[in-house]
């Protein structure tokens, strides 16, 4: 085998640079710090050269196929190791196997319904407990 071909093939590249480990991400154990936890995330995902997973539009040209399933691969074992909370954990289970960008997509989008939800339920109670009738 030509060594020079493997040398710049993006996938041997991808599996020989920088040590990619999945407890570098933060466990997500509650929602109640969700934003912080998204930064956390998408910082470690951008080290760990895999930030593209983590975004939804992204979908990758035919050369980059083989890469990025390498990474969405990856990134889904990712989220069965770091994923806690319950409800998310059953997104996990529920998601396609091995699609880490999917099952992110669906991870964010219920992570906003329940901080919305939560936002709008405390600014309620704040109001009502303000509020002189």
């Amino acid at each position: 085998p030509n060594s020079y071909a493997s040398s710049t093939d993006p996938v041997a590249l991808f599996t020989k640079s920088i040590k990619r480990e999945p407890k570098d991400f933060p466990v997500i154990k509650s929602l109640n710090q969700w934003d912080s936890v998204k930064r956390a995330v998408n910082a470690t995902a951008t080290i760990q050269s895999i930030a593209e997973v983590l975004n939804h539009t992204y979908i990758p040209s035919a050369g980059d196929k083989p890469l990025f399933n390498l990474k969405n691969s990856y990134w889904y074992k990712v989220l069965v190791d770091i994923v806690q909370e319950l409800s998310l954990w059953a997104i996990v289970n529920a998601g396609p196997v091995g699609d880490g960008q999917t099952v992110w997509t669906n991870i964010v989008t219920e992570a906003k319904k329940s901080t919305t939800a939560r936002i709008s339920s405390q600014s309620l109670t704040a109001y009502l407990t303000t509020s002189k009738i």
